[in-house]
Protein backbone atom coordinates (compact mmCIF):
# COMPACT_ATOMS: atom_id res chain seq x y z
CA UNK A 1 0.00 0.00 0.00
CA UNK A 2 1.68 3.19 -1.12
CA UNK A 3 1.85 6.12 1.35
CA UNK A 4 -1.04 8.84 1.25
CA UNK A 5 1.60 11.47 0.45
CA UNK A 6 3.30 9.46 -2.47
CA UNK A 7 0.10 8.57 -4.04
CA UNK A 8 -1.00 10.20 -7.62
CA UNK A 9 -3.83 9.45 -9.29
CA UNK A 10 -3.30 9.90 -12.52
CA UNK A 11 -6.47 8.42 -14.25
CA UNK A 12 -9.87 8.84 -13.38
CA UNK A 13 -12.29 6.75 -14.59
CA UNK A 14 -15.88 7.46 -14.32
CA UNK A 15 -18.87 5.22 -15.28
CA UNK A 16 -21.97 5.74 -16.94
CA UNK A 17 -21.92 9.27 -16.28
CA UNK A 18 -23.27 12.13 -18.18
CA UNK A 19 -20.73 14.11 -20.75
CA UNK A 20 -21.43 17.26 -18.30
CA UNK A 21 -20.50 15.69 -15.22
CA UNK A 22 -17.39 14.21 -16.67
CA UNK A 23 -16.52 17.65 -18.27
CA UNK A 24 -17.52 19.00 -14.96
CA UNK A 25 -15.56 17.06 -12.59
CA UNK A 26 -12.47 17.58 -14.72
CA UNK A 27 -12.98 21.27 -14.43
CA UNK A 28 -12.94 21.12 -10.87
CA UNK A 29 -10.10 19.14 -10.43
CA UNK A 30 -8.04 20.91 -13.10
CA UNK A 31 -8.53 23.85 -10.91
CA UNK A 32 -7.73 22.23 -7.56
CA UNK A 33 -4.24 20.88 -8.68
CA UNK A 34 -3.82 19.46 -12.22
CA UNK A 35 -5.60 16.90 -11.82
CA UNK A 36 -5.82 13.18 -13.59
CA UNK A 37 -7.08 12.51 -17.27
CA UNK A 38 -10.61 12.24 -16.43
CA UNK A 39 -12.40 10.10 -19.01
CA UNK A 40 -16.16 8.74 -19.02
CA UNK A 41 -16.76 5.02 -20.07
CA UNK A 42 -20.52 3.66 -20.49
CA UNK A 43 -20.63 0.40 -18.18
CA UNK A 44 -20.99 -1.58 -21.65
CA UNK A 45 -17.38 -0.73 -22.56
CA UNK A 46 -16.01 -1.29 -19.22
CA UNK A 47 -14.37 -4.63 -20.76
CA UNK A 48 -11.99 -2.72 -22.69
CA UNK A 49 -10.67 -0.44 -19.82
CA UNK A 50 -7.24 -1.76 -19.12
CA UNK A 51 -6.36 -0.03 -15.50
CA UNK A 52 -2.84 1.18 -15.11
CA UNK A 53 -1.10 2.09 -11.73
CA UNK A 54 -3.25 5.48 -10.53
CA UNK A 55 -5.99 4.67 -11.93
CA UNK A 56 -9.09 5.55 -9.80
CA UNK A 57 -13.27 4.49 -10.51
CA UNK A 58 -15.85 5.61 -9.72
CA UNK A 59 -19.36 4.64 -9.86
CA UNK A 60 -22.90 6.31 -8.79
CA UNK A 61 -24.14 2.68 -7.41
CA UNK A 62 -26.83 4.67 -5.28
CA UNK A 63 -28.89 6.38 -8.11
CA UNK A 64 -29.24 2.87 -10.01
CA UNK A 65 -32.03 1.71 -7.85
CA UNK A 66 -32.32 -2.48 -6.74
CA UNK A 67 -29.62 -2.68 -9.81
CA UNK A 68 -27.00 -0.23 -8.39
CA UNK A 69 -25.24 -2.32 -6.19
CA UNK A 70 -25.69 -5.70 -7.74
CA UNK A 71 -24.26 -3.41 -10.62
CA UNK A 72 -21.03 -2.67 -8.14
CA UNK A 73 -20.33 -5.77 -6.56
CA UNK A 74 -20.14 -6.99 -10.59
CA UNK A 75 -18.09 -3.69 -11.18
CA UNK A 76 -15.71 -4.41 -8.54
CA UNK A 77 -14.64 -7.96 -9.45
CA UNK A 78 -13.63 -7.22 -13.02
CA UNK A 79 -11.69 -3.94 -12.56
CA UNK A 80 -8.16 -3.82 -11.18
CA UNK A 81 -8.16 -0.58 -9.68
CA UNK A 82 -10.33 0.70 -6.74
CA UNK A 83 -13.31 1.77 -7.11
CA UNK A 84 -15.32 4.05 -5.13
CA UNK A 85 -19.29 5.76 -5.28
CA UNK A 86 -19.53 8.83 -6.21
CA UNK A 87 -23.47 10.28 -5.66
CA UNK A 88 -25.84 12.96 -4.35
CA UNK A 89 -27.78 10.09 -2.30
CA UNK A 90 -25.98 9.87 1.10
CA UNK A 91 -28.19 7.25 2.43
CA UNK A 92 -25.83 5.25 5.47
CA UNK A 93 -27.80 1.74 4.72
CA UNK A 94 -27.01 2.56 1.13
CA UNK A 95 -23.39 3.25 1.53
CA UNK A 96 -23.04 0.60 3.76
CA UNK A 97 -24.44 -2.27 1.23
CA UNK A 98 -22.02 -0.29 -1.07
CA UNK A 99 -18.54 -0.76 1.27
CA UNK A 100 -19.57 -4.61 1.53
CA UNK A 101 -19.84 -5.67 -1.86
CA UNK A 102 -16.24 -3.96 -2.62
CA UNK A 103 -16.18 -0.31 -2.99
CA UNK A 104 -13.21 1.37 -1.51
CA UNK A 105 -15.17 4.76 -0.24
CA UNK A 106 -18.12 7.13 -0.74
CA UNK A 107 -17.30 10.25 -2.84
CA UNK A 108 -20.06 13.08 -2.71
CA UNK A 109 -21.02 14.47 -5.98
CA UNK A 110 -21.29 17.99 -4.67
CA UNK A 111 -17.78 18.04 -2.98
CA UNK A 112 -15.18 20.65 -3.71
CA UNK A 113 -12.02 20.16 -5.91
CA UNK A 114 -9.47 20.19 -3.66
CA UNK A 115 -11.50 17.14 -0.97
CA UNK A 116 -12.10 15.47 -4.38
CA UNK A 117 -8.35 15.51 -5.23
CA UNK A 118 -7.25 14.34 -1.49
CA UNK A 119 -10.10 11.36 -1.79
CA UNK A 120 -8.65 10.26 -5.25
CA UNK A 121 -5.22 10.49 -3.77
CA UNK A 122 -6.22 8.08 -0.95
CA UNK A 123 -7.89 6.28 -3.78
CA UNK A 124 -4.54 5.62 -5.36
CA UNK A 125 -2.97 4.66 -2.50
CA UNK A 126 -5.34 1.77 -1.72
CA UNK A 127 -6.72 3.57 1.16
CA UNK A 128 -10.67 3.89 2.10
CA UNK A 129 -11.99 7.18 2.16
CA UNK A 130 -14.97 8.68 3.13
CA UNK A 131 -16.83 11.84 2.54
CA UNK A 132 -17.19 13.86 5.65
CA UNK A 133 -20.94 14.72 4.52
CA UNK A 134 -21.44 10.94 5.69
CA UNK A 135 -18.56 10.52 7.78
CA UNK A 136 -20.50 10.89 11.48
CA UNK A 137 -23.77 9.47 10.40
CA UNK A 138 -22.10 6.20 9.00
CA UNK A 139 -19.71 6.41 12.42
CA UNK A 140 -23.01 6.04 14.44
CA UNK A 141 -24.71 3.58 12.74
CA UNK A 142 -21.75 1.55 13.17
CA UNK A 143 -21.92 1.98 16.69
CA UNK A 144 -25.43 0.96 16.99
CA UNK A 145 -25.01 -1.89 14.29
CA UNK A 146 -22.30 -3.65 16.03
CA UNK A 147 -23.08 -7.22 15.03
CA UNK A 148 -26.42 -6.57 12.71
CA UNK A 149 -27.40 -9.80 10.17
CA UNK A 150 -30.44 -10.68 8.36
CA UNK A 151 -31.89 -13.19 6.56
CA UNK A 152 -29.31 -14.50 3.46
CA UNK A 153 -26.86 -12.04 4.33
CA UNK A 154 -24.10 -14.41 4.56
CA UNK A 155 -25.23 -15.61 0.76
CA UNK A 156 -24.88 -11.96 -0.43
CA UNK A 157 -28.55 -10.35 0.00
CA UNK A 158 -28.59 -6.79 0.66
CA UNK A 159 -31.12 -5.65 4.03
CA UNK A 160 -33.66 -4.71 1.57
CA UNK A 161 -33.70 -8.56 -0.53
CA UNK A 162 -33.06 -10.81 3.17
CA UNK A 163 -36.73 -8.90 3.95
CA UNK A 164 -38.72 -9.83 0.41
CA UNK A 165 -36.45 -13.32 1.23
CA UNK A 166 -38.01 -13.66 4.91
CA UNK A 167 -41.59 -12.53 3.07
CA UNK A 168 -41.51 -14.96 -0.11
CA UNK A 169 -40.79 -17.55 2.39
CA UNK A 170 -44.27 -16.69 4.35
CA UNK A 171 -46.10 -17.18 1.50
CA UNK A 172 -46.89 -13.78 0.46
CA UNK A 173 -47.08 -12.80 -3.13
CA UNK A 174 -45.25 -10.03 -5.41
CA UNK A 175 -48.07 -7.33 -5.00
CA UNK A 176 -48.39 -8.39 -1.29
CA UNK A 177 -44.82 -7.80 -0.21
CA UNK A 178 -45.11 -4.66 -2.77
CA UNK A 179 -48.10 -3.45 -0.02
CA UNK A 180 -46.38 -3.80 3.31
CA UNK A 181 -42.70 -2.64 2.44
CA UNK A 182 -44.22 0.43 0.19
CA UNK A 183 -42.06 -0.46 -2.52
CA UNK A 184 -43.17 -0.91 -6.48
CA UNK A 185 -44.16 -4.06 -7.72
CA UNK A 186 -41.24 -4.11 -10.19
CA UNK A 187 -38.47 -3.64 -7.40
CA UNK A 188 -39.69 -6.57 -5.53
CA UNK A 189 -39.55 -8.67 -9.03
CA UNK A 190 -36.47 -7.07 -9.48
CA UNK A 191 -34.97 -8.20 -5.58
CA UNK A 192 -36.27 -11.50 -5.99
CA UNK A 193 -34.97 -12.35 -9.67
CA UNK A 194 -31.30 -11.29 -7.17
CA UNK A 195 -32.80 -13.71 -4.67
CA UNK A 196 -33.19 -16.26 -6.99
CA UNK A 197 -29.82 -15.61 -8.27
CA UNK A 198 -28.14 -15.16 -5.28
CA UNK A 199 -29.20 -18.06 -3.71
CA UNK A 200 -29.16 -20.60 -6.46
CA UNK A 201 -33.34 -21.34 -6.03
CA UNK A 202 -35.45 -22.11 -9.44
CA UNK A 203 -38.36 -20.94 -7.32
CA UNK A 204 -40.41 -20.08 -4.14
CA UNK A 205 -40.46 -23.93 -2.90
CA UNK A 206 -36.44 -23.78 -2.88
CA UNK A 207 -36.23 -20.38 -1.13
CA UNK A 208 -38.87 -21.36 1.15
CA UNK A 209 -35.93 -24.46 2.14
CA UNK A 210 -33.19 -21.87 2.02
CA UNK A 211 -35.07 -19.66 4.59
CA UNK A 212 -35.89 -22.33 6.79
CA UNK A 213 -32.43 -23.84 6.57
CA UNK A 214 -31.18 -20.28 7.65
CA UNK A 215 -33.99 -20.40 10.80
CA UNK A 216 -32.53 -23.35 12.02
CA UNK A 217 -28.88 -22.75 11.91
CA UNK A 218 -29.31 -19.31 13.35
CA UNK A 219 -32.29 -20.38 16.19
Amino acid sequence: MLGYEAAICRTLVLLDEDDVVVAGVGALLAAANGGPRVTGVDLDDLVHVAPSPGTVVLYDALSRGAHGVDTLRGIVGRVGAPVAVFSLDSSVDGVVECLRVGARGFVSKSTDGPLLARHLQLLAAGRCTIDPAVAGELAEWVVANPTETWAGRADGLSRREGEVMKLLARGLSNREIADLLIIGLETVKTHAHAIYRKLGARNRVDVIARSKEESSTTG
